[in-house]
């Protein structure tokens, strides 16, 4: 939830606006400020990027804090497009999320209790939600073997994780960015 409001979608951008529209690309682009212009071409769906990953339109995925083997409406097509995948990433609070077993590289992430942010539920309502736990230091292995799956590599914390993007805008921290939504 929260990815219809936020632009967390590949063929959509924030509030419901349509990214095939002209206007709509300018606002968000005015927006956030941004140094590029936003692609006027909708990305692709979840079922369409699996559908691309088997047959080898799609070469790479990172799966973040979600499970496809359980979302997706076929499981047999999902393990075969991540069989098929030349590269994967699994970015989950487990090492034993059912995707960690088709990942080139396993990332930890953190649980919704060890950050801070916003959330979406069923009825579109947006809640902040309070940091209450630090993330553990060391979330699951260091690297792992099972039987005859190559080594991951996999990050120790979850501090090393973070993405540093240039920034395009003032936000800084929750407040803020609950506030735009």
């Amino acid at each position: 939830m929260g990815g219809r409001e936020t632009g967390g979608l590949a063929n959509s951008l924030p509030a419901h606006r349509d990214v095939t529209n002209a206007v709509h690309r300018a606002e968000v682009e005015a927006f956030w400020n941004s140094p590029v212009k936003i692609a006027s071409k909708p990305g692709l769906t979840a079922t369409e990027m699996f559908e691309a990953l088997a047959d080898d339109t799609l070469k790479a995925i990172w799966i973040i804090n979600t499970n496809p083997l359980v979302s997706m409406p076929d499981l047999n097509a999902s393990e075969k497009a991540l069989k098929n995948a030349r590269f994967v990433v699994v970015q989950d609070i487990s090492n034993r999320a059912d995707t960690v077993q088709f990942a080139d590289v396993v990332l930890p992430a953190a649980a919704w209790l060890e950050k801070e942010g916003t959330m979406t539920n069923a009825e579109r309502r947006i809640a902040h939600l309070p940091k209450v736990l630090d993330a553990p230091e060391k979330p699951f292995l260091t690297q792992k073997s099972s039987g005859d799956l190559p080594k991951k590599w996999v990050l120790k914390s979850p501090s090393r994780t973070r993405m540093y993007l240039p920034s395009t805008t003032n936000m800084r921290g929750s407040p803020p960015v609950q506030t735009s939504i």
